[in-house]
């Protein structure tokens, strides 16, 4: 990879220029990486490096200050190259922001200052509301135990996102350092993640006060918000292929065009979504159910929009094998 200088501060402009950027470097070592078997530690550097890792967080602590519609932009533009790591990113980012969805803003101002200061890159399963762990309360601590899989990141994280319930079915979401006692990290083609008895101080159960989970309606904005970043991912991933004339069929022309009508779309749901976000705390339980139903809509059509072009059943795209 080459020696790149990067500015800490850039517009929205600007940072869909240093994506394209990354995504050249990145393109370059995905052949050799997805033969080899290789864990992406130089190009986790990389995303690192270049200030893509901590996009969505506050520029006060070295982060990009940019909104959603931006780091949209950027998981398509990096899928394109290297589609493994542009979902990566794009779970990343939804992970990184988790806390806003439904921490208190203390946590969640916590979280964003600490997380873009460290660099920290987070994974987890790849069904972010799946809540597989067992969970139970042990006084000052909750205590999770089970095992996640499938997930992504998982060997190459610094975060670790826990998702279980208690035995009366509530559930509850905690970040623990990926070097937390209790957590091992299984070599298999799942990236499978074994927790053993990993305790967290009730602090740090997410959107949890006094032991009792504080509900709002921005709540139901995250499984949405990952439903788009997986839509960018997927067009990003056909992008790609359909430049590189990867392509299993004829109709170039065709595929070019419903991909193309495919992506309008995908920025148009974004800067909804992005008007949304800014009204985190007055939305609507309507307005987040409407937006769930377009995110979804979005989804199933940019998976048939790259399953044309890579020939993959449409249910497969866009979860790529290579970054466990």
């Amino acid at each position: 990879m080459t020696d790149t200088t990067w500015k800490a501060e850039a517009d929205a402009g600007d940072w869909g220029e240093r994506a394209r950027t990354v995504a050249v470097e990145l393109a370059a070592s995905a052949a050799e990486r997805a033969a080899s078997a290789r864990l992406p530690h130089r190009e986790v550097t990389l995303l690192k490096d270049s200030g893509l890792i901590t996009l969505l967080g506050p520029a006060e602590h070295g982060g990009g200050a940019q909104e959603w519609p931006v780091a949209d932009r950027v998981v398509r533009i990096v899928s394109a190259a290297d589609p493994a790591l542009g979902e990566l990113l794009g779970r990343h980012y939804v992970w990184v922001r988790l806390a806003s969805f439904i921490a208190t803003r203390e946590k969640t101002e916590h979280i964003d200052e600490v997380s873009a200061r460290a660099r920290w890159l987070f994974g987890g399963a790849l069904d972010v509301r799946g809540a597989a762990l067992t969970v139970r309360d042990r006084g000052d601590d909750i205590v999770f135990n089970g095992r996640i899989t499938p997930s992504t990141a998982a060997r190459v994280s610094d975060i670790t996102l826990l998702e279980g319930r208690f035995p009366d079915g509530s559930p509850v979401s905690s970040l623990a350092m990926s070097t937390h006692v209790g957590l091992t990290f299984d070599d298999d083609d799942s990236g499978t993640v074994t927790v053993r008895d990993a305790d967290i101080p009730w602090s740090g159960a997410l959107g949890y006060v006094g032991k009792v989970f504080q509900p709002r309606a921005y709540n139901d904005l995250l499984v949405p918000t990952l439903h788009l970043v997986l839509a960018q991912a997927a067009l990003g991933a056909a992008a790609g292929r359909l430049a590189a004339g990867g392509h299993p069929h004829s109709g170039r022309t065709e595929l070019g065009a419903a991909l193309r009508a495919a992506e309008d779309e995908a920025d148009a749901v974004s800067e909804e979504a992005g008007a949304l976000h800014r009204r985190a705390a007055a939305l609507t339980a309507s307005e987040t159910a409407a937006h769930a139903d377009r995110t979804a809509r979005l989804l199933a059509r940019a998976r048939a929009a790259a399953a044309a072009v890579t020939g993959q059943n449409a249910a497969s795209v866009p979860q790529q094998d290579g970054v466990r």
